[in-house]
């Protein structure tokens, strides 16, 4: 099976800096993430909302958060992705998901970056992340799903 897909969209959709913190050393944040993914079976889409949050690690004070959002198209859509009638999905691929989710935490990367510069947290970037680590999160959410079902 020949998999064809595109990305027909990438655009921050919010970020936010608390300007009242000040921060002294850079070592003392860490960074939370996550990732959304939805299947549109009529638009034969796939959507990836990729997120972090700027964390103080004494007190988990949120200094900045950014999120973006990408659109994938996928053909042949109804052989790759597999939902149910709530919304949830599973591939037949799932590295193609795990794909869709790194091209969306890379442009938030830069994005994020880039939104920084000239405040106090400038210079900081979010971390690499191993791609083991987001299917393992991403299997973790779709098991938890189906067991709330």
């Amino acid at each position: 099976m020949q998999i064809r897909y595109n990305i027909l969209s990438l655009k921050e959709i919010g970020y936010k800096i608390d300007y009242d913190q000040k921060l002294v050393d850079k070592d003392a944040v860490t960074f939370e993430l996550f990732h959304r993914e939805k299947a549109d079976r009529q638009s034969k889409t796939i959507l990836v909302e990729a997120g972090a949050h700027i964390v103080t690690r004494q007190d988990g004070f949120i200094l900045a958060n950014d999120t973006v959002r990408a659109e994938f198209s996928l053909d042949p859509f109804d052989e790759v992705i597999k939902q149910d009638g709530e919304g949830l999905f599973r591939s037949s691929v799932p590295q193609l998901i795990d794909t869709f989710i790194n091209v969306a935490l890379g442009a938030l990367r830069g994005i994020f970056a880039k939104n920084l510069v000239g405040t106090y947290l400038d210079g900081l970037v979010l971390p690499l992340i191993p791609m083991k680590v987001i299917s393992d999160s991403h299997n973790k959410q779709s098991k938890k799903a189906k067991a709330t079902k």
